[in-house]
This record gives C-alpha cells, structure tokens and sequence, in this order.
C-alpha cells in the first residue's frame, strides 16, 4: 500500500523532498533541466560479461543523490524517479546475475513509475535484462491488473520513452518493460543482448538454460532496434535521447496519435 516505508521521520522528509525536486514546475511545456548535477559512475563491461545489477544502473545513469527507489535498491528489479543530467525520469530497470522473472510485486511497482510519467509528463526509461513474466504470478488478477495500468500509462503518457535491452528482451508488442507496441520513442540495445522476436501477450517466463534465438545484429536489421550501443556510453546516449525529445513534450496530441498508430500495427 505504501510507495517508501522509511526508518525515521528525517530519512521520510528526505525523500519527500528529493521526489519533490525532481518533478517538474510546469506540465505542457518543454521539458527543462531542474538541476546541474552529474554521475560520476560508468559501466565498464565487456561483451562476455555484461550482467550489470540494477544498482550499478542507477549509479551510472543517473544523477548522484537524485534518485528515490520504491522498494529495496539490491534487488533484480529496480524502480523509481531521479534525474539524468538535471532531467527528471521515471525507471524500471531489471539486470543481475541470475536473471530472475518479473512478480506481482515488482509489476505493481512499474506500474507506479509508468504512472507517474503519464501524469507528470516525464520520460519514462527501462532496461530489459529479466527471463519475463513469473507464470505462477502472470495470471493472477493482481498481476494482470497491473500490468494493464503500467502498458496504458505508458501509451498514454506523452513524454519521451525509452528502453535498453541489456540481456534479455522483447522488442515487439506490449511488453511492460518497452516494446513498438507500447509507443517507446528508441529502444536501444547492448552488444550482449538477446531478443525475443514476438509479439505474444503474456511473455511468460522462458527457460533460463534457453536464451532468445535471435541477436542484436538481426533485430537490429530489420528495425526493431534503433541503435546499438556500448555499456559505457549508456548515460550519454540517454541525456541525447532527452535533449531532442524533451522540447516535445508540448506536443501532446501528435505524439499520442504516433503511439497509437504503432500499437495498432502490432
């Protein structure tokens, strides 16, 4: 029922005042920087081993000090809000050795975060590294419910929306975590990544000895994917990807008719 369970009254006035910060004064304009703080941290991986945790995500894309988590920071799922370069985004962001499935729980968190950008107007950022959704979870009504709200949050959500696939991921179809359905602006892709070529509604959980058949390289071929990128280069392809996006935001009505003619197409 709660977004953050705090252990004192200041580490509470903490975080409400960082989330504070970190929404924008004014919705229906572009969206500028509210602060001018940076990350110091990179993700230097190689392409036989790049199972970057969550945690190192956050660390290297966003803002130092400026994020708050919904639920605990060292798990495979991690959610919440901060900045990117003074740029206010909401995340999900799964990764980790070993990949694990998405639960009821962590859905009811993305579906907080897919929330927040449709109704403040922020971009919305994931990364796809996750074995899918758990079976024994996906097709309860709560999970189904949730995943329902995070997938029309987003379509209906006008700020920029972005997704990397880091490991495992779809590139098709209504995927909570980002997919052409889902009216995501770029998904992006590490060297590493294995994708699932299929538009199924469920992604259920695959076989962790049984990765995704096809590549980066074909999917990337046939314009699934809009850019290969380097792990290390992750933040800056980021604060671009907000830097072109960021003056539409004030483009409500074009950019929702685009979503929805994608999502029709698949």
């Amino acid at each position: 029922m709660a977004d953050l369970v705090c252990e004192s009254d200041a580490e509470a006035i903490d975080a409400a005042q960082r989330f504070l910060a970190t929404l924008p004064v004014e919705l229906g304009s572009p969206l500028v920087p509210v602060s001018n703080a940076s990350s110091e941290a990179t993700l230097n991986l190689t392409d036989e081993d790049m199972y970057a945790s969550p945690r190192e995500q956050v660390d290297a894309i966003f803002d130092t000090g400026s994020v708050t988590l919904l639920g605990p920071a060292d798990t495979n799922c991690a959610v919440g809000v901060g900045q990117v370069a003074g740029v206010p985004v909401a995340f999900a962001l799964t990764g980790g050795s070993p990949r694990t499935a998405l639960t009821t729980a962590d859905m009811k968190r993305i579906a907080r975060a897919a929330s927040w950008s449709a109704d403040y107007q922020i971009p919305f950022l994931s990364t796809q590294d996750t074995l899918g959704y758990d079976p024994s979870d996906a097709a309860t009504g709560e999970f189904m419910f949730a995943a329902a709200r995070t997938v029309e949050s987003l379509r209906a959500s006008h700020a920029a929306k972005l997704t990397i696939i880091t490991g495992w991921g779809h590139a098709l179809g209504d995927l909570a975590l980002g997919g052409l359905g889902t009216g995501f602006d770029f998904i992006w892709s590490w060297p590493s990544a294995r994708l699932a070529m299929t538009d199924s509604p469920d992604y259920l959980a695959r076989d962790p000895d049984s990765p995704p058949s096809d590549g980066p390289w074909e999917t990337a071929e046939l314009g699934m994917v809009s850019e290969m990128i380097m792990p290390a280069d992750t933040r800056s392809w980021v604060v671009r990807a907000l830097q072109l996006l960021g003056p539409r935001r004030a483009l409500l009505a074009a950019h929702y008719e685009r979503g929805q003619q994608v999502h029709d197409m698949t």
